[in-house]
């Protein structure tokens, strides 16, 4: 399986840079983390309101010497705090907020744009959430035509056309580098490195 890395230099239809990097063992993993205040009434009743969620993102990844001297340019990006994408499979990297109705209650059907739609299959799973990252669905894909997925669970939540983001669940359209060290592994002409990433959920 081949990664891909995209991120944006300028403005420009010419100022897209990518990199291509083969799977590594562990793969990609995601670890979440919930910003939490819990406040107790003078009755005893404890509510717990979300602030916000993080999606921590690690990639293991195996590379040439060509692609190790990109990943030496895209860190100069990376390291000041500038945000990038990464994907899983090159052949799915859409997320969207296009959603032409809201996703309700209990809903099996999300009306959603014709590029959504082409980027995920039966058997994928969705990341449905608002733009804060407060409440989120992950959910399987049953079917898709021409402007609807239908997915195999009813949605958790009630989600607002125009403020609701639906990726592919290992397409990941902002994330940020933590690493602070760039020291990949030799072995033969390959190197190897796991990349350590934050996103913050919003589509730019």
């Amino acid at each position: 399986m081949t990664y891909r890395i995209t991120y944006e230099v300028g403005e420009g239809p010419t100022d897209q840079r990518g990199i291509e990097l083969l799977c590594g063992d562990d793969g990609v993993r995601v670890e979440w983390e919930t910003t939490i205040n819990r406040n107790t009434s003078s009755t005893g009743i404890i509510e717990n309101v979300v602030q916000n969620t993080l999606r921590y993102v690690t990639f293991d990844a195996y590379f040439q010497e060509s692609v190790f001297h990109k990943l030496e340019s895209w860190m100069s990006y990376a390291q000041q705090g500038r945000p990038f994408a990464f994907t899983k499979d090159l052949t799915k990297s859409q997320a969207t907020t296009d959603v032409s109705s809201n996703v309700a209650l209990n809903d099996t059907v999300i009306n959603t744009s014709s590029s959504m739609v082409a980027a995920v299959v039966a058997g994928d799973y969705l990341y449905i959430s608002d733009t804060f990252g407060t409440k989120w669905d992950i959910v399987p894909v049953t079917d898709v035509t021409a402007a609807t997925i239908e997915i195999d669970e009813p949605i958790s939540h009630t989600y607002t056309a125009g403020d609701t983001i639906i990726s592919w669940y290992y397409y990941f359209p902002n994330l940020y580098l933590m690493d602070e060290k760039f020291d990949p592994d030799k072995n033969g002409s390959f190197w190897h490195h796991k990349f350590n990433c934050v996103e913050v959920r919003n589509v730019t």
